[in-house]
């Protein structure tokens, strides 16, 4: 059944046998309308505020998200792929049971305050942010473990980004941005152990980055920073050591190993 049309969509379903969706939904907690070129949300979705803990709306043509997704305080998981979303609404700050957040290509250039109660997972790739940011334009709540936010067009990252309070960040994507420099306040991310920086513009790293985090991935293909400079930094033998016991033990699931190192050729 192709969801195009909501106008007789309530939460009793209609004259179909079939329950609808958001009867369905009401009994799973599990929504899933992707893919439906849907420009509205059927109003009878915000009388699932306490049900409903997965919602998928990826893939249509909303330019915006009602304040009513503040009421859905029971999700966990709420998915905005591939949709025309410019901002995303102060009340998103209200989910505080959410986990998992993609919002991966849409128009983003802003984004309001993102709930801090449990988010683990968020994905704003393939977005719009520009220039400096970190707060108000985007920080990330203290809880995350992976953060994406590749393939947009970030040249800085501030202080207000919230590296002292991410304590369990341990992935960081910012691939193909315009990024020249990372502060050293990126050593406070502790458990930091991937960082993707492919494709900027960087000649150099702070050597907090290689002292102060578990750091064992390193992904810097498409930089201006040499490896012969990447050797001359403090504390990136520490980083090669940590690199070899990944290594060593398997960890990267029996895939063949890339023998440059960062992606850079000696």
């Amino acid at each position: 059944m192709r969801l195009t049309l909501f106008s007789s969509m309530g939460i009793a379903g209609s004259k179909n046998t079939k329950p609808s969706p958001l009867e369905n939904a009401s009994k799973t907690g599990r929504l899933v309308l992707a893919d439906n070129k849907l420009e509205s949300l059927p109003p009878g979705l915000w009388l699932l505020g306490h049900t409903l803990r997965l919602l998928d709306l990826s893939g249509n043509r909303l330019t915006e998200l009602p304040s009513q997704i503040g009421s859905l305080i029971q999700l966990q998981s709420l998915k905005l792929s591939n949709n025309r979303l410019v901002r995303l609404p102060e009340e998103i700050y209200y989910l505080t049971n959410l986990k998992t957040l993609v919002a991966d290509h849409n128009l983003l250039e802003y984004s309001s305050a993102l709930p801090r109660g449990c988010l683990r997972n968020v994905d704003l790739s393939f977005n719009c942010f520009a220039g400096e940011v970190g707060h108000p334009s985007l920080a990330m709540p203290p809880c995350v473990y992976v953060c994406k936010l590749s393939d947009n067009r970030i040249t800085s990252i501030a202080p207000s980004f919230g590296f002292e309070t991410l304590r369990d960040l341990q992935e960081l994507d910012l691939d193909n941005n315009s990024l020249k420099t990372i502060p050293s306040e990126i050593g406070a991310l502790s458990k930091l152990s991937c960082l993707k920086l492919r494709n900027n513009m960087i000649e150099t790293l702070p050597a907090e980055l290689f002292h102060n985090t578990l750091l064992s991935r390193l992904h810097l293909e498409g930089n201006v920073l040499t490896l012969s400079t990447l050797r001359e930094i403090d504390g990136f033998e520490k980083y090669l050591e940590r690199r070899k016991d990944r290594i060593s033990k398997g960890m990267d699931h029996g895939l063949k190993q890339d023998q440059r190192i960062c992606g850079l050729l000696a």
